[in-house]
């Protein structure tokens, strides 16, 4: 053991023994490191050096192939988080690879099924303008993230700019000029769909909802409200409001007989009195027709609006093509 013994050293300020075995095994632990770190490094100016492909051990060959499909099949099984992070990177590696218009287009519908509408539209756009060519069209998503967004103006505005004959671009077009309320628009974009031939059963009933808020004879009129109520009763029997026709016409009548009377029998305090009272209810019935004229058409189309939102089929009718 005489060896043994020779390997230990005696601390005088420690009043302890120190092993040299057990430095060297530490000196031995740290090289192994500094190698297996100058390992990984090669490894990794490797990739870097080669974007076609790289090694990560001497049995398993990574390529943009590999890359690509380890991403798309994430983004198969809706795991769109994680398919975003291997886009990413196959962008980062590949980024002269053939797929690298359709790792960009995955990444936008990635971020637009996320509702990160922004990013989505931002790499959209980046794809139409970077790969025009590409087989791969955003314009659908494009459009449908602008109207998820709320950007109705925008979502018609780059559908009527792009001129593409596409029956979804033009629904969503439809759908996105109805609610900025410009109900004509949106029926003459719905009636171009069903004349070129979509026969849809949901285009007909948009297009029936519509005619409400289009055609004139389907609202009232509050000028007209007002001139019929000239006629107590008249105008609120113009804007369907009956019982306020009735009270109208009998109340005002009724105050005009007193005015009458009392003038007559030449009582003029009484009679100045029923005509300031007479004069409240006359006028106030005139505003009234005018004001139930307009809340007539606001009722309407509120329940027009609520009626055509039930129709909305969007994602619906998309449901084919965003699952591809």
């Amino acid at each position: 053991m005489s060896w043994y013994k020779s390997l230990l050293i005696y601390d005088q300020s420690t009043n302890s023994v120190i092993s040299i075995y057990s430095k060297i095994k530490t000196l031995f632990i740290i090289i192994f490191l500094l190698c297996a770190y100058q390992s990984f490094a090669n490894n990794l100016n490797s990739i870097t050096g080669n974007t076609s492909t790289y090694k990560k051990s001497d049995n398993i060959l990574y390529s943009e192939e590999y890359f690509f499909k380890f991403a798309q099949s994430l983004y198969k099984v809706k795991n769109y988080q994680e398919a975003i992070i291997e886009f990413k990177r196959f962008v980062y590696f590949f980024p002269n690879s053939n797929n690298i218009d359709k790792a960009v287009f995955f990444l936008g519908t990635s971020n637009y099924f996320l509702h990160r509408y922004d990013q989505a539209i931002s790499l959209f756009r980046y794809h139409m303008n970077k790969y025009p060519e590409s087989n791969y069209d955003p314009s659908i998503f494009l459009s449908l993230a602008y109207y998820e967004k709320g950007s109705f103006l925008n979502a018609a505005l780059f559908i009527e700019k792009s001129k593409k004959n596409n029956f979804f671009l033009n629904y969503v077009q439809g759908w996105a000029y109805m609610q900025l309320n410009n109900y004509q628009k949106a029926q003459e974009v719905f009636i171009a769909l069903q004349t070129k031939g979509y026969e849809v059963e949901n285009i007909k009933n948009i297009i029936h909802s519509l005619n409400k808020l289009t055609v004139p004879d389907k609202i009232k009129s509050p000028q007209l409200a007002g001139v019929l109520s000239l006629l107590p009763g008249a105008g609120q029997t113009y804007v369907e409001r009956y019982k306020d026709a009735t009270v109208a016409f009998f109340l005002n009548g009724t105050f005009i007989y007193l005015v009458w009377k009392a003038f007559k029998k030449r009582n003029f305090i009484l009679g100045a009195i029923a005509s300031f009272i007479e004069a409240g209810w006359y006028f106030g019935g005139i505003y009234g027709s005018v004001r139930g004229a307009e809340v007539y058409n606001h009722t309407v189309e509120d329940i027009t609006r609520q009626n055509l939102l039930e129709l909305n089929k969007i994602n619906l009718l998309m449901e084919p093509y965003l699952n591809q």
